[in-house]
């Protein structure tokens, strides 16, 4: 990977403004068609029909009025479940109506009185248990009210709670929008009455997951978090809860590692007693066992083996788990052995422009799988092995599965999240479509992997929630077991709607995503509600009418084709009218709104720091550098304010100080330092020549590269401040640079510094023999003391091995001498 050393190390956003005095054209929107545009659609949502059909007729049994009051009624023996949800529904039929709710045994049940029964009561006739027999998953439930009952039964304990849950959203008008208090809208009732209807259900999917990531949280927040998800009835075990553990501990629980080999077979612990296991580097000419992190040889008979024993022991001493995952990791780096490569088909090239040089290895991978697969089944025949497809093998295999393999098919690439895959209007999601439905014939199970949130997504405007809702439509086959959202619980500013819809469609694709979103919005927002509309809208009909293409992993990209400051300023507009509003308000509707406005101020103050660095971008004044660096260190410190409170997600690798601070604000102070080390300059060895010379078999070391009376004369001449690609070396893996250099005498006694802003690989450096530093990361300086290791009578010696796996490597940008003020102690390598 090479970025050019003028270049800040960030991928920025468009911006179709000016700020101090610079202009940015590549997007102009005419913001009156985009507001017109916006009108009618909000028009059109408002006419839709409700969310939830309601059941009309004569009364059959009342729940509430001013005389009368039903109990809930649960079994004399009842089960946890059964227990934990007649709790939840008295708890929030309290809260509806201000009144308690009693609970009461069936054996002490009034027949006298309206009864609200809950599982296996008395009250079930043997033709309702013949039929709640007969739901086609656990976690299918019935609704019954005919006299003066009215039944709430699942087949099992999910269907029991979230048989409840749904009877509270569909017939009680209670949304639990988010996990704050706020974030729970209910309608206060005097009266709560039925006719007599039959309402039975069961969910589109299976199993449906969701992301818990969320660092700046609390405890006691994670855990509101969790009992959010159950109430919008997701049961995968990923992130269980109390509740989710009272209900049977979640569907699909077990070792859920994703990118599991550095877990089931860890480099420090097998690279040396078994290093066939790691990957053969042709360029190399050896197994990578430096513990980096790497794929594995995965036709190795004793790797299959060792995978195999894991998930079978694992299974021993975890009896209730049913899946194991032992998928690769989250890389390239393939073993390159003819083993392994046989595997390889001659489909093509991997299905994305940006990697065009991987080849399809989905045979290689999924006969791994395969073989697993084969072994565990034969000692737990009802247990599953399941690897995502991802990367370079999404598609599927050209043989058949186990039956006890499951697929999480990632749709990641190809994939597009502003188009929806039905529609065909998008290149990318015609060849997802069609690995889809390729999968969809290999008769296996498939676990939908779906973006809802990712970190390429900078917490800003992300308006795709009606092609969410399409696409779970879409998903909804017999051959998908169920659905999987990465996503967070603590950045609902912008992302709610999104989550919501894919928390609705998962539970129920049937669903019309016109009555979800007007749902969301009146409810949500109540009087704000046709203000917060035009400003989604405003936003997606732009995402529109630049007809940019998403794909969950280069967000960043695509933005840059569709988003700016200036359209931010514009459809801040109907925040301002929504805040006019709010005064008034019911204190809820402030907090959400409140949520929308930090995580839109965060986005335009984003936007802002954009252009501050296009502006250095365009001129090269390091006064624009140092202007862009304080705009960071602002937007740091007001989004540090807002953490944990729901709305933007700051903290760790997928939060905001994640690539604000840890990216954009260190390559910018990065940048300013290089501008002063310039001005500092004691000597420059980038317009020299370097000798340079391949080392495929790592032999360097041992043969003595480093040492400094080592004979480079055969060595080639290379120049630096460049790729060795650009210099017409096709190759990756290991290489070595060596220059000598003179010092003026006039130097010594000067803290004197090394400065290699860009050695793009793995990194070792020498000066005159002695080990100076390691440095891992293509984007990650190296700034040394090096003064007590000069000789300012003789010619210095520099040596750099470095390691690159894939792409262009190299020193490629400048390689200097500084002189720093003198410090007590030596300068750290900052990265």
């Amino acid at each position: 990977m090479f970025h050019q050393s003028k270049r800040i190390l960030v991928l920025l956003f468009c911006a179709s403004t000016s700020i101090l005095g610079y202009s940015y054209d590549r997007i102009k929107y005419d913001y009156n068609k985009l507001e017109d545009c916006a009108l009618k659609v909000v028009s059109q949502k408002m006419k839709a029909a409700s969310l939830y059909e309601k059941y009309t007729g004569p009364d059959e049994i009342t729940i509430l009025d001013q005389n009368v009051q039903a109990d809930i009624v649960i079994p004399q023996n009842a089960d946890s479940s059964e227990i934990l949800s007649a709790n939840e529904l008295a708890y929030w039929l309290g809260k509806i109506t201000d009144k308690k709710f009693n609970i009461v045994r069936d054996a002490f049940a009034s027949h006298s009185k309206p009864l609200i029964c809950i599982g296996k009561t008395v009250f079930l006739t043997d033709a309702l248990k013949e039929m709640i027999n007969k739901l086609k998953s656990d976690d299918s439930y019935t609704i019954i009210s005919e006299k003066n009952r009215l039944i709430i039964a699942g087949k099992a304990g999910y269907g029991n709670y979230f048989g409840v849950v749904d009877f509270l959203e569909r017939f009680m008008d209670i949304r639990f929008f988010m996990p704050a208090e706020f974030g729970v809208d209910l309608l206060k009732k005097e009266k709560i009455v039925f006719p007599k209807f039959l309402f039975v259900f069961t969910p589109s999917f299976k199993v449906r997951g969701f992301g818990l990531y969320a660092p700046d949280l609390s405890p006691e927040k994670i855990e509101m978090g969790k009992e959010w998800l159950i109430r919008n009835k997701f049961n995968s075990a990923i992130g269980r809860g109390r509740k989710l553990s009272v209900l049977g501990g979640g569907l699909l629980g077990g070792f859920t590692k994703t990118h599991s080999f550095d877990v089931l077979s860890s480099p420090d612990k097998f690279s040396k007693s078994y290093p066939d296991w790691f990957p053969y580097i042709k360029s190399m000419d050896r197994r990578d066992t430096s513990g980096a992190y790497v794929q594995r040889c995965v036709s190795n008979p004793e790797f299959i083996n060792h995978i195999a024993s894991q998930a079978m022991n694992y299974f021993k001493t975890h009896p209730r788990d049913s899946i194991f995952c032992i998928g690769p990791n989250d890389n390239w780096h393939w073993c390159e052995c003819e083993k392994c490569c046989v595997w390889d088909n001659q489909r093509g090239q991997a299905d994305w422009e940006d990697v065009p040089s991987e080849p399809i290895i989905s045979d290689r991978v999924w006969r791994y799988v395969n073989e697993v697969a084969k072994i565990v089944k034969d000692k737990f025949p009802d247990k599953i092995i399941y690897s995502p497809a991802y990367h370079n093998y999404t598609r599927a295999p050209s043989f058949p599965l186990q039956d006890n393999v499951l697929v999480q098919l990632c749709h990641h690439r190809p994939a597009c999240y502003s188009y929806s895959i039905a529609s065909c209007d998008c290149e990318k999601n015609k060849h997802f479509k069609k690995i889809f439905e390729e999968w969809r014939k290999k008769n296996v199970k498939i676990y939908i992997y779906y973006y809802t949130f990712k970190t390429m997504f900078r917490q800003l405007p992300w308006p795709v929630a009606e092609i969410t809702a399409k696409n779970m439509n879409y998903f909804n086959k017999p051959e998908v077991l169920g659905v999987y959202g990465q996503s967070s619980i603590s950045n609902f500013g912008y992302n709610g709607l999104n989550y919501w819809v894919f928390a609705k469609t998962s539970w129920d694709a049937a669903l019309e995503p016109n009555a979800i979103i007007k749902d969301y919005f009146t409810r949500y927002y109540g009087p704000m509600a046709e203000e917060m509309m035009l400003y989604y809208y405003f936003l997606e009909e732009a995402l529109r009418e630049s007809k940019t293409h998403i794909i969950s992993q280069t967000i960043m990209n695509e933005s840059d084709n569709w988003l700016s400051y200036e359209l931010l300023k514009k459809a801040r507009i109907f925040l301002n009218k929504a805040q006019n509003k709010s005064a008034k308000q019911d204190e809820k509707y402030l907090q959400r709104l409140n949520l929308a406005i930090q995580a839109h101020e965060y986005a335009e103050q984003y936007l802002k720091l954009d252009m501050l660095s296009r502006a250095y971008n365009k001129t090269h004044e390091i006064q624009k550098a140092e202007e862009a660096y304080s705009a960071s260190q602002n937007l740091l410190k007001e989004a540090e304010k807002n953490m944990g409170n729901w709305g933007l997600m700051y903290s760790g690798s997928e939060g905001i100080s994640g690539f604000v601070k840890d990216k954009i604000q260190n390559n910018l102070g990065n940048l300013i330092k290089q501008a002063k080390f310039e001005k500092a300059t004691l000597k420059d060895l980038t317009g020299e020549m370097w000798t340079f010379m391949l080392d495929p078999k790592n032999i360097g070391e041992g043969a003595g590269y480093n040492q400094v009376n080592f004979d480079d004369s055969s060595w080639k001449k290379i120049a630096i401040g460049k790729t060795w690609e650009s210099e017409g070396y096709d190759y990756d893996g290991i290489a070595w640079y060596r220059i000598s250099f003179k010092t003026s005498k006039d130097c010594e006694g000067k803290s004197i510094i090394l400065s290699m802003p860009g050695v793009d690989g793995e990194a070792w450096v020498w000066i005159n023999g002695k080990f100076l530093i390691h440095n891992v990361g293509w984007d990650k300086p190296i700034y040394a003391e090096i003064d007590k290791y000069l000789d300012y009578n003789l010619p210095n010696i520099l040596t750099v091995k470095v390691y690159d796996k894939m792409g262009a490597g190299g020193i490629y940008k400048p390689v200097r001498l500084v002189e720093t003020p003198r410090k007590s102690k030596s300068v750290d390598n900052k990265n």
